[in-house]
């Protein structure tokens, strides 16, 4: 009996971008098409790449947020 290798999700869907931040899809689809949020599009499906949400979870470390309070 093989066992295959567990795949690696490689991208995120925005419902699950949008539930690791907290936020709503449409404010994750904003941020897709502005660019702030790097995104690939396959047909209808906006798919953001893992290595982007690290990055993206990695730099709001420490920061102070806009209302001056830790995030």
């Amino acid at each position: 009996m093989s066992s295959s290798p567990a795949l690696i999700q490689l991208t995120y869907s925005v419902a699950d971008v949008a539930r690791i931040f907290g936020v709503a899809p449409s404010h994750v689809w904003r941020l897709c098409r502005s660019g702030e949020i790097p995104s690939i599009r396959l047909g209808s499906r906006i798919l953001i790449p893992r290595e982007a949400v690290e990055h993206l979870l990695a730099s709001t470390g420490g920061e102070k947020s806009e209302a001056g309070g830790q995030r």
